[in-house]
């Protein structure tokens, strides 16, 4: 028997262009055993081809971006899982070298409750104590990679201890007349750093370590500008 089927084709219009089409045929009768002829319908689908391949495209498409969003996805969790260890650590660092502060400080406290003991005893006691366990233990901390953002601050502690040790009458006058930055930026240029260097530790810009600079030169009276600063304060922050 003759039986109706439905079939997809490809042809060429007179004008070369390229169409899609549904055929489905089917077979007439004269009688059960006869076919007397065929018929066959034409659909169109050249519009739908279209969009059924837009649609395949942009599927594909979407998957890339897809597999690509879960792949940065994945490499920012484990950015992040490291930074936390990384944190994790810091924080360990940080409350280890608190831990040495604070015993420094103490051991600081105990010398200061003692004073009445006697000028020159006192004097070889602070002197003893300051160079055999608070100066190692702010060396120790500068040369720590952790610390690097206190290194102004200890430059500055280590300015004050040396102070404490000395007769000098300037130093005390360059205390006095600094404020709290200038001391830390005049404590790192006597170490030696520059002004790009300062700022980095300080976090503030090169313009503001200059301000710094030429407010330290008029506090300290260096009018002459051939005076070279870190030479200066070299000479005063023995």
């Amino acid at each position: 028997k003759g039986l109706s089927s439905t079939y997809e084709i490809e042809f060429i219009g007179k004008e070369g262009t390229k169409y899609e089409a549904i055929v489905t045929g089917a077979p007439i009768h004269l009688s059960e055993d006869n076919i007397h002829s065929t018929i066959a319908t034409f659909t169109d689908i050249t519009g739908l081809k279209k969009i059924e391949k837009e649609l395949i495209k942009a599927r594909e498409e979407l998957e890339h971006k897809v597999e690509d969003r879960t792949a940065e996805l994945s490499n920012a969790l484990e950015i992040i899982i490291q930074s936390e260890k990384e944190l994790l650590q810091h924080k360990f660092d940080i409350e280890k070298v608190n831990k040495e502060l604070l015993e420094t400080n103490q051991a600081l406290s105990i010398l200061a409750r003692n004073i009445d003991r006697g000028k020159e005893l006192l004097e070889n006691k602070v002197h003893n104590t300051i160079m055999a366990n608070a100066m190692p233990v702010i060396i120790k901390l500068q040369n720590n990679k952790n610390c690097q953002r206190y290194l102004a601050d200890l430059e500055v502690l280590k300015f004050h201890l040396n102070s404490l040790l000395s007769d000098g009458k300037e130093q005390q006058d360059i205390i006095t007349l600094l404020t709290e930055q200038e001391m830390k930026v005049a404590a790192l240029i006597n170490k030696g750093l520059n002004t790009q260097q300062i700022g980095h530790i300080l976090y503030i810009s090169e313009h503001t370590v200059k301000t710094h600079r030429k407010n330290i030169r008029k506090k300290l009276k260096i009018k002459n500008s051939s005076i070279n600063l870190k030479s200066y304060l070299k000479s005063k922050l023995k």
